[in-house]
Parts: structure tokens; C-alpha cells; sequence
């Protein structure tokens, strides 16, 4: 078989004394290198990771948005391309790589800049923090993505793949190399590991907070520190102090012929825990071996969506359901966007600029009311009033104008009365949002 030198490559450190890079050279056909490029479009990492790296991988993502008129497109328009383009950008290098956070906050830098408008001379007003941006529509954002979470999540993915596929070569390998004999997700990384292995213990420890164990034979699962018994972890339930030589013990050496051993567990766990344990049918999970689930899907297979979401964290203390509806309704993209910044108690009113000392004034432009905040621009505008005093059947007037600017919302999205006996109120609320965007702009 005739090889193809001009295909290959021998890499070499840059410590390597030159007599044997000489006498590399002497023999092999093939030349030397001190850096392997990319493969894939992936950097072969060698040597340290700075932001210099993905210098090319940004400016993709930058070149993906600026093809386009910013200008000429909505909110909605904007937030669709980001979504459909430039945050796929960076998908496949995550994959594999922790991106250093300086280089994820970039991504989100211009793809912030393009949603809200900025350009290279002038600083738009970015309306919504990003953080409440990259949230779930149904949580109150548009749903973007944050770069930085988007990287542990896949990385997770990765770690995820390697606990259940550990039979697959590429798993061997890695296990051979990293963790031996030891589980994947009580390896501790080492200063001299490749940055490869890194990343993918950066995204182990997002797996630790979403997996438990499903119970089989107990011979993996460590009785006091995994979670395999509902949520918790029974060393600190523990109501005396548990020996040390018992610490490292598997479920299954607390199991004999098909029974706990209570006589040992019984001074050390509260009455409630053991209840728990009796109820195991131990003749049934015998039969099959231990199995790690991913605790927040119903299924318990993992996905990267619910990863996302443990990155978050806790969702923020406001009724939810107000956003489902707003999304839901079936109108303009565009008007449901001004829906959602309204509802937030984000429009760009005189109110907000003067507060942001960009006029002079926060009155209302158009029938000068000495402050134009939200609920002025939306209701309560002499220009604007007067369209929702035609169309509010007047029964539902009273409440309707003297609501704050969040009952408000609740009230007429809520609303289940038909408009004319043929379409629901809450879809002519929606419809009505155009023409006052238009009185708006």
C-alpha cells in the first residue's frame, strides 16, 4: 500500500532537542509539525486555549448576522435569525471543547448587539436583560441561548454518552487512559490532563446534579454517596455518625439473601428511610444490574434542554402562565414581541428614556400627559383610549381601565368572552396591539 506523505504529518513537542528532530528527519519521509491545525473545522488542541483560538469560530457568527439589514427587521425577525443561524454557529466545537467563558460571552455580545440593533458607531437600548432573554418563551424570555450553558450542556451530553455507551471504543479509550477501573463520575482531573478530558469534566459536574441511580443489583451504586433512593443522599440522613469502613460500601453488601441487613442499617438511618427500603421488592431489582437515569425527564434519558435548564437554576417567582398565552395566540410574531415587552413593563416610553436621561422630559408625545410609562403608551393615551373605548364591550370597561398594567394583562388574556360572538377576546386584544403599535411608531 503506497501512502500519501503529503497527507501526513509528525508532531513534535516544542521542547524537542534538535538532534532527534534531525534524526526523525533523516528516516521518515514525512515532515515535522509543532501544530496540527484543525480537523473538521475543530482546533486539535496542543497548547493553551485563549480567546485567539476561536478568533475564526466569532467571527463567523459575526459574519452569519451582519449579512443582513438590521435595520429593516422587527424584534421578531431578529430574534428568529439568531436562532435559525448564528447560534449554530458554535454548536459542533462545543461539543467536544469547553470554550473558554470569554469567547462564549462574545457570541452572546454580538448576538445581544444584533437583536436590540447596535452598530460599530451607535448603542441601541437593550431593552431586556440577557439573562431573561435566553430564558424559555414559557418563562418569560425569547429563547435564546446562552453560550456559556449551551457548552456544559453538550458537554454533559458527552459525559452523559460515556456512562452509557462505555462499551463503544472511543469510552475504552478513554476510560483506559483517564479512569481505569474507578467511575467516570468520581475521577478527579489531574493538572497534566489533555484539555479534551477538562472539558469533559467541566460537563461532568452538571451530570452529577441530574443523574441518580435506578436500583438493580446494587453491585455499583455506593450506598451512602450516591442518590438512588428517591432524591436523597443517605449520608446526610444519617442520624448517627456512619463507620468509615462502611462509607465506600455498594448497596449490595447491605443486602443478604434477599433481605437488608437492618440489624446494621436500623442505629443508622431514621425509621422513615428504612420504610422506604422494605418497600424494594429486592427478589425483582436483583435481576438486572444498576442503571443511571437522568432525574429530570419523565423517561430518564437525558437531553440538553432540561441540562440548560439545571444551569439556570431556579425560574423566577412570577405566574408563567401569562407567557404560555401570550404565544399561543395566533397574530403577527411581531405583535405578540410588543405583547411580551409591554407585559414585562419594557417598552421604550418617554418614561424609560428620561430615566435613562436620553430626553428631557418623560412626557407623552402625543397628548402630553406629564409621564408616559407603560400602561400610559398601551391603554390610557387620549390617541389610544379611544380605540379600546370602541371595541371593550361595556360591561368589562370599569375593570378594564382602572387595572394596573399587570392585572391588566391578566384580565383580558383570561378573558373568555367572544367579541361579537365569533372570536375570543383575547385574540382581538392581540389584533388591537397592532394598531397601537402603529399609533406608537
Amino acid at each position: 500500500m503506497k501512502v500519501s506523505t503529503a497527507k501526513y504529518k509528525i508532531m513534535v513537542s516544542a521542547n524537542t532537542p534538535r538532534k532527534i528532530l534531525d534524526e526523525i528527519s533523516s528516516f521518515s519521509p514525512i515532515g515535522l509539525t509543532t501544530d496540527l491545525g484543525k480537523y473538521l473545522g475543530v482546533p486539535l488542541l496542543h497548547s493553551r486555549v485563549n480567546k485567539e483560538t476561536y478568533r475564526e469560530m466569532c467571527d463567523k457568527v459575526q459574519a452569519k448576522l451582519s449579512g443582513w439589514k438590521r435595520d429593516q427587521l422587527s424584534l421578531a425577525g431578529k430574534a428568529m435569525l439568531i436562532q435559525a443561524s448564528s447560534s449554530a454557529v458554535p454548536i459542533y466545537t462545543m461539543m467536544t471543547t469547553k470554550i473558554p467563558n470569554s469567547v462564549c460571552a462574545h457570541i452572546d455580545k454580538i448576538q445581544r448587539s444584533f437583536l436590540w440593533g447596535d452598530s460599530e458607531v451607535k448603542k441601541k437600548v437593550h431593552l431586556v436583560n440577557w439573562r431573561q432573554v435566553c430564558l424559555p418563551k414559557t418563562m418569560g424570555g425569547l429563547g435564546l441561548k446562552d453560550m456559556n450553558q449551551v457548552n456544559l450542556s453538550l458537554l454533559a451530553k458527552l459525559g452523559w454518552r460515556l456512562i452509557r455507551e462505555n462499551y463503544s471504543l472511543w469510552a475504552k479509550v478513554l476510560q483506559g487512559k483517564y479512569f481505569h477501573d474507578k467511575q467516570f463520575l468520581t475521577t478527579d482531573v489531574k493538572p497534566y490532563n489533555s484539555f479534551t478530558w477538562k472539558s469533559i469534566m467541566k460537563g461532568c459536574e452538571v451530570l452529577k446534579q441530574g443523574i441518580k441511580w435506578r436500583l438493580g443489583n446494587g453491585e455499583d451504586i455506593e450506598f451512602w454517596n450516591d442518590i438512588w433512593l428517591d432524591n436523597f443522599i443517605l449520608r446526610e440522613l444519617a442520624i448517627n455518625l456512619v463507620p468509615v469502613e462502611h462509607l465506600q460500601w455498594k448497596v449490595s453488601e447491605y443486602i443478604f439473601d434477599g433481605k437488608w441487613k437492618l440489624n446494621i442499617l436500623r442505629g443508622l438511618l431514621p425509621d422513615h428511610i428504612l420504610a422506604s427500603l422494605e418497600a424494594i421488592d429486592l427478589q425483582v431489582c436483583c435481576s438486572w444490574k444498576d442503571k443511571v437515569i437522568w432525574k429530570l425527564s419523565s423517561d430518564g434519558k437525558f437531553s440538553t434542554s432540561s441540562a440548560r435548564s439545571l444551569i439556570r437554576g431556579t425560574p423566577p417567582s412570577v405566574d408563567l402562565s401569562i407567557f404560555k398565552k401570550i404565544w399561543r395566540i395566533q397574530t403577527l410574531p411581531r405583535i405578540k414581541f410588543f405583547v411580551w415587552l409591554a407585559y414585562l413593563n419594557k417598552l421604550l416610553t418617554n418614561d424609560l428614556r428620561w430615566k435613562r436621561k436620553m430626553v428631557d422630559l418623560p412626557s407623552c408625545s402625543l397628548c402630553s400627559s406629564l409621564v408616559e410609562d407603560v400602561l400610559h403608551a398601551v391603554r390610557d393615551c387620549s390617541h389610544v383610549s379611544q380605540i379600546w373605548q370602541k371595541m371593550v364591550p361595556s360591561f368589562m370597561q370599569s375593570s378594564f381601565f382602572s387595572a394596573n398594567l399587570n392585572d391588566w394583562f391578566i384580565l383580558n388574556l383570561n378573558y373568555g368572552v367572544l367579541f361579537r360572538d365569533t372570536i375570543p377576546w383575547p385574540t382581538v386584544f392581540f389584533l388591537l396591539g397592532l394598531e397601537i403599535l402603529e399609533v406608537e411608531e
